[in-house]
């Protein structure tokens, strides 16, 4: 009995360390991209020109690059947002869905993000919350007009040929909810010129 005691305990400490090695690493990568955002979004406006004049300034991204940087004053997040949402994409930031619009281009921008780590408190933002986008050819702003809850196949909320220009969040719900979440919570959001 004593070793079976043991041998449980011995279990526990594994696991508990490779749950802590995990959540590590993916604050760590969230940290790293984030500080990468924050520095893309700093250029300087000549060198902003120099790319709008080169054309690269919405081109080149590649599948994995840190792109911009999202931020929710009300819920206090700054998200790096990475070109990509597939799962190595989403460990380090929200993921730009390729295909969808960028920023400043007209038609729907889409990102997602997960519910428990960047997108943690999306559910609170209320509608007309400011949603502030920066790339590094410009800073752009939205406002929170609704939001619905989708079944997770529900491909219908990702149009790649909208010609209003709109900013959709996805993010797993219940927000709550243990294992793979069943749904999705879908936030939109329309340009503003408000200076909010």
């Amino acid at each position: 009995m004593k070793m079976l005691a043991l041998l449980a305990f011995a279990v526990g400490i594994i696991f508990f360390a490779i749950g802590g090695w995990q959540w590590y690493s993916l604050h760590h990568s969230e940290r790293v991209a984030l500080a990468k955002a924050k520095d893309l979004v700093k250029i300087p406006a000549k060198k902003t020109n120099e790319l709008k004049e080169k054309n690269l300034e919405k081109k080149d991204f590649n599948k994995g690059d840190v792109i911009g940087l999202l931020e929710i004053p009300s819920l206090k997040k700054e998200i790096p947002i990475i070109e990509g949402t597939d799962l190595p994409q989403l460990e380090k930031g929200a993921g730009h869905y390729i295909g969808s619009a960028l920023p400043g281009e007209r038609g729907q921008v889409f990102i997602a993000g997960h519910r428990d780590t960047v997108f943690r408190g999306l559910g609170n933002l209320k509608k007309g919350g400011l949603i502030i986008i920066r790339m590094p050819y410009g800073t752009f702003k939205y406002k929170m007009v609704g939001s619905k809850i989708v079944k997770s196949d529900d491909r219908s909320i990702i149009n790649l040929h909208a010609q209003n220009d709109t900013l959709v969040l996805a993010t797993c719900y219940p927000f709550l909810f243990v294992g793979h979440a069943p749904d999705r919570y879908i936030l939109y959001a329309e340009p503003t010129t408000s200076s909010n």
